[in-house]
């Protein structure tokens, strides 16, 4: 049988002495050490850091200075903002005007660039692909005189407001024909200084324009016979300079068949305000609706002339047979305190302060609608 030796009893001490078996594990460890730098592992895979989303570019905003004819009048600078997600390199549905009260440049740029959530109508134009067209709009005239009823005068060719209209009518024509615009077939809104420029381009062209928003204006001219087919919209407020005015240019348009609305919000000054801004978009969606309408009725029409004439250049005069809805409006809205009742109920509202109303969505954001 075979014999096994075993470690001699004083070998074996000698190794397990204290000071001995911590030097034979430092040795033991060492080689492990050495074993794992034989074979590294490869480290983890570097992450890298995690890029922050892009900030939001801003929306496309192009610009044309347009130099008045006659000496010591500013130059109009016009602004095109495209709707979002869109360029000037896009075809977009069409042109929406919204005239300020600034003069200066910067001033508009700045006001232009903003985004469109700080601003319903730039909501507005984007969701139904509109360029936003702006210009700089300069002092022509006193608000002491609240009603040009002589429009004879204020057309006078060696007027500064006729003159800087032949400006305004240049300017927009180059902006068509350099960035591709539609012609005609316009909405445009206007506040303060801005309306007051607003409705004077609308009267002197309003082959243009489709429906036009003014507000809080305190200067009217003269209602033309030519606009009766544009549907207008007046807002003001009750405690404006420009009220009374705003009552006398609604009867003057209604006497001349215009599809009018005029709204005075009590206890308001010369002050924006959410509730003008929302019936102004409702009713430039119903301004919308009517367009579409009458482009069809045209192409249809002019159907063997399509290939010749781009759609963007074709007339764009509403018809009267559109406007039903004003010559018998389903419900009628006091203009003042806001209530609206169905037309069999108009007997409930004074009659020196009823306005007829189209549709529901304008009736619903008239004020307090009781159908």
């Amino acid at each position: 049988m075979p014999t096994w030796r075993t470690t001699h009893p004083s070998n074996f001490q000698e190794i397990m002495r204290p000071t001995r078996f911590f030097k034979v594990v430092a040795v033991i460890c060492g080689l492990s050490v050495q074993v794992q730098a034989a074979n590294p592992v490869p480290p983890p895979p570097v992450v890298p850091p995690a890029v922050p989303p892009a900030a939001p570019s801003g929306p496309t905003v192009v610009t044309l200075d347009e130099r008045n004819t006659i000496p010591g009048l500013p130059v109009m600078t016009f602004f095109v903002r495209y709707p979002k997600g869109m360029t000037s390199k896009d075809k977009v549905n069409g042109v929406f005007a919204n005239v300020t009260h600034l003069t200066q440049k910067a001033t508009l740029e700045k006001w232009i660039k903003r985004p469109s959530s700080s601003d319903l109508n730039f909501q507005f134009a984007d969701k139904y692909k509109l360029a936003v067209v702006t210009w700089t709009t300069a002092t022509m005239y006193s608000i002491s005189d609240s009603f040009v009823v002589d429009a004879d005068e204020e057309r006078n060719p060696d007027n500064s407001m006729e003159q800087c209209f032949r400006t305004w009518k240049i300017g927009m024509d180059r902006l068509c024909r350099t960035y591709g615009l539609p012609e005609n077939g316009y909405l445009i809104y206007g506040y303060s200084r801005g309306a007051q420029w607003a409705h004077r381009i609308a009267l002197r062209s309003p082959e243009k324009f489709v429906a036009v928003h003014i507000h809080i204006n305190s200067s009217y001219a003269e209602p033309s016979p030519e606009a009766a087919h544009c549907l207008w919209l007046l807002t003001t407020g009750e405690l404006e300079h420009g009220n009374k005015a705003a009552r006398l240019f609604f009867q003057k348009g209604l006497a001349l068949n215009y599809p009018i609305l005029l709204r005075i919000y009590p206890g308001k000054a010369h002050e924006n305000f959410p509730e003008e801004e929302i019936l102004g978009v409702k009713f430039f969606e119903y301004a919308l609706k009517l367009k579409s309408q009458q482009l069809e009725a045209d192409l249809a029409k002019m159907s063997s002339i399509r290939s010749a004439v781009p759609e963007s250049a074709l007339p764009m005069i509403l018809d009267e047979s559109l406007f039903g809805d004003f010559r018998h409006p389903p419900y009628v809205g006091d203009m003042l305190n806001g209530d609206v009742y169905p037309k069999a109920k108009e007997e409930l509202l004074p009659e020196s302060q009823r306005v007829g109303i189209p549709t529901t969505e304008i009736a619903k954001s008239w004020g307090y609608f009781h159908p």
